[in-house]
């Protein structure tokens, strides 16, 4: 008996870890921080990449923009002509935005709970 729980409870750990990796947005890099928290009452959730050099951060920087945009239909779109490592996307259901930080070769995204206004993200700033 105690075999067969033991059995049932590797599975499920197994199981759990495996769905936990698919949810991952940033599927390149090595994942540096993973957290959830809270400004302006709005509720975010972040995920942040590291990444050998910048050569590197910004091809995958691209790729995975390219993979956002293929979630769904995009209702707004937010980025900056001059300074393009900042990008803003709202969807039915999320917001989200993605940020390159160039000395430090880091991929920053951050998702919101619901979606959200550009301007209502972009003024809570939600970048650790």
């Amino acid at each position: 008996m105690q075999y067969l729980i033991g059995i049932i409870i590797f599975i499920t750990s197994l199981f759990w870890l495996l769905n936990r990796a698919s949810l991952k947005w940033l599927k390149y890099g090595k994942l540096s921080r993973r957290s959830n928290f809270v400004v302006n009452q709005h509720n975010y959730y972040m995920e942040e990449v590291k990444l050998e050099s910048y050569r590197e951060a910004i091809n995958i920087y691209q790729k995975s923009i390219d993979e956002i945009y293929r979630y769904g239909k995009i209702i707004d779109m937010q980025y900056d002509l001059y300074d393009w490592t900042v990008s803003y996307i709202q969807f039915k259901d999320i917001t989200i935005a993605i940020q390159l930080s160039r000395p430090l070769h880091t991929i920053q995204l951050v998702q919101s709970e619901k979606s959200m206004q550009i301007q209502a993200m972009e003024a809570d700033n939600p970048f650790l």
